[in-house]
């Protein structure tokens, strides 16, 4: 199973989260990150910039994983 994880604030705990689960898990896992700073813009306009991450990749994963960082809805 191809599974990108979503991650726009990319840095301690979430970082260290990730990672493990990339490392554990029996799944292909990507990470799509942005740098953890700015936590309020990278909530809200993010999205944009991991968008942008996703349509370079060419595969379309099984599951898509995005944190609470990310509106998703906006």
């Amino acid at each position: 199973m191809r599974i990108w994880l979503i991650e726009p604030f990319f840095t301690g705990s979430h970082a260290t989260w990730a990672k493990g689960l990339q490392a554990h898990s029996s799944a292909d896992i990507d990470i799509l990150s942005l740098n953890g700073r700015h936590w309020k813009w990278r909530m809200f306009v993010g999205a944009i910039s991991l968008g942008e991450q996703a349509r370079a990749k060419d595969e379309i994963p099984d599951l898509i994983l995005a944190t609470d960082m990310l509106a998703l809805a906006g």
